[in-house]
């Protein structure tokens, strides 16, 4: 089955990593859902980021990086099972993560609109607050390039931002530069805005993996 066609089948839960040319660069979507699945069966983490596949693979496609999507998954894997002693390798996802290293992580969310500060919030960690800030500068460049039905709203100001990834170990971590990228319900559930703000978020990456510094 094409992977396209998997990440709307709502029956069915999977972790799935796909290798890319581009191994430094790993993007995700961890919390997907098919549109109009709202809920995960996962205790930890109940709502579903609907949509949020379908942009991570056009982004990892766009720059033939690594792909790694969970849907309809039950478990939160971009936080430790306290449970767990080893907080790096709990989960198939920091294990993966653990073991290969990449140089760049970029998680796509999404949010309800409710609570978020801005349409588009991007969290690097409360120590890379710079870093976070710089991605949302260059993200707006692009954005003000592409005919989107409305000027979407864009921070990487951590400390005015709702969704900081303050518990995601995987943001919070000096073993890669990461980005958590959290989408307004248009920009996932509109598949023009959608391919439009993935072309933006690739545009982004492109410009940061050619600077060269991913410390």
């Amino acid at each position: 089955m094409q992977l396209n066609k998997l990440l709307n089948e709502s029956g069915i839960s999977f972790f799935l990593v796909q290798s890319g040319e581009q191994a430094n660069l790993v993007v995700s979507a961890i919390h997907h859902a098919p549109a109009g699945i709202s809920n995960l069966p996962c205790e930890r983490h109940k709502v579903s980021d609907e949509s949020v596949g379908y942009i991570a693979l056009t982004i990892a496609t766009n720059l033939k990086s690594s792909l790694i999507i969970a849907s309809n998954y039950f478990l939160d894997i971009n936080k430790p099972d306290p449970s767990v002693k080893n907080r790096e390798e709990n989960t198939d996802y920091l294990t993966w993560l653990s073991h290969n290293r990449p140089q760049i992580l970029v998680e796509i969310h999404g949010h309800s609109g409710e609570n978020a500060k801005a349409d588009i919030e991007i969290s690097s960690g409360k120590h890379r607050q710079a870093i976070s800030k710089d991605f949302a500068q260059k993200l707006q460049k692009y954005a003000k390039q592409h005919h989107f039905k409305r000027n979407y709203s864009i921070s990487g100001d951590y400390d005015t931002i709702y969704y900081k990834a303050s518990e995601a170990v995987t943001i919070n971590t000096n073993n890669w530069l990461a980005f958590h990228i959290e989408l307004c319900p248009e920009l996932r559930k509109d598949n023009k805005e959608a391919n439009k703000i993935a072309k933006c978020i690739s545009l982004t990456l492109k410009e940061i993996l050619s600077e060269g510094n991913h410390e």
